[in-house]
């Protein structure tokens, strides 16, 4: 492992680690498997980071890196029996829910109502929230920029009105 490879990975996770967990958060509902996709998708980016032709912006390289990630966990997630649990959060969210900010509620319904989509749409709204262009989507999913507008608006009308 060389030394440039290893500081470049720790500047990337430094600065992109608040996206990669927004990405975890937008992907899956358990804790556990948050963080299960968390360390894929830094593993994806180590793996990945010697790769980068720059023939595309960093920063839409990463994303797409992060979202590639996140599709195949939870395709391999769907392919696997679900067992129920829960964590302290959610026991807390299920015996008191006014024990959670207004703020943390609208947070989590977000999150929940993302969680609903199908699976393209969930990474194009995930990289609209985290400020990326249309045109960096686009560079990222290989839609035209226009697409991604017309499907951005429809998604968005939609989890307003999971929220409601």
């Amino acid at each position: 492992m060389s030394n440039a490879k290893k500081e470049k990975y720790l500047e990337i996770v430094a600065r992109y680690e608040r996206a990669f967990w927004r990405v975890c958060l937008t992907y899956e509902a358990r804790k556990d498997l948050q963080q299960e996709l968390f360390h894929e998708i830094l593993l994806s980016v180590w793996q990945s980071v010697e790769g980068f032709r720059e023939e595309s912006n960093f920063n839409t390289y990463v994303y797409r890196v992060a979202h590639n990630t996140a599709i195949r966990h939870v395709e391999k997630q769907s392919r696997e029996p679900e067992y129920e649990t829960f964590d302290e959060d959610t026991l807390v969210e299920i015996s008191d829910p006014q024990s959670l900010s207004q703020q943390q509620q609208l947070k989590r319904n977000l999150a929940h109502s993302i969680r609903r989509l199908p699976l393209m749409q969930r990474q194009l709204i995930t990289m609209s929230l985290d400020g990326l262009s249309y045109t960096e989507i686009a560079e990222i999913t290989g839609l035209s920029e226009t697409n991604v507008g017309v499907t951005l608006t429809r998604v968005r009308k939609l989890i307003i009105s999971y929220m409601r």
